[in-house]
């Protein structure tokens, strides 16, 4: 995480930082917005977690610079393409429609004319080979995508940590707890559509 103590001259020189997770996302970026290059600082951070947790501690410093933002692959969770537009997502995280960066890649044409196309491989075999992959994923992608669902709907509003400010005797933390999001209220409720053989056969298949 990067303390304030850490603060950097290029957060207050106007460019865009933007926080991704690895040197793929880094490189892809800077390489189609080449034109752009002017604009954007793009550093990547180590992983979905750190990117969260920089971009956050940044933007909520005293004196929070305006110009830093993450972007991390949707995976299994839910995109928020929907805010891009305006103010963007409030937290400054940008969440794609696709599940990871890796999908933008996914060229047949640009592919088959590569350096890396040791083995000479044509259009029409990368083609099927990838969707040969993809077909035979399709089951392990429906369960953790289930898994993600149900994941969020036990613990998705779950609290996050206090300020300081917040809590300061036993009554304040109880209340925190027991109130803060309402969390708790639809638990049992979730938990029991766990186990119901109908329920999830419906979540994997849909």
């Amino acid at each position: 995480m990067i303390k304030s103590t850490n603060r950097d001259s290029s957060l207050t020189q106007g460019k865009v930082i933007l926080w991704v997770e690895d040197k793929l996302t880094r490189e892809y970026l800077r390489t189609i917005w080449k034109s752009d290059n002017t604009i954007f600082d793009i550093r990547f951070a180590g992983g979905k977690s750190v990117v969260k947790a920089t971009v956050h501690d940044l933007r909520n410093q005293d004196e929070s610079p305006k110009n830093v933002f993450g972007f991390i692959d949707k995976d299994f969770a839910e995109s928020n393409y929907d805010k891009w537009q305006n103010d963007g997502p409030p937290s400054g995280i940008y969440i794609p429609k696709f599940h990871e960066i890796e999908n933008y890649l996914l060229d047949w044409d640009a592919l088959t004319n590569c350096d890396s196309n040791y083995c000479l491989r044509k259009f029409n075999e990368i083609k099927d080979r990838a969707s040969d992959k993809a077909n035979s994923m399709c089951w392990w992608m429906s369960c953790t995508q289930v898994l993600s669902h149900y994941h969020y709907q036990l613990v998705g509003e779950f609290p996050s940590n206090p300020k300081i400010p917040i809590v300061n005797c036993m009554s304040e933390a109880k209340n925190y707890i027991i109130n803060e999001k309402n969390w708790h209220s639809s638990l049992s409720c979730n938990i029991s559509k766990l186990f119901d053989d109908k329920i999830l056969e419906k979540d994997l298949t849909g």
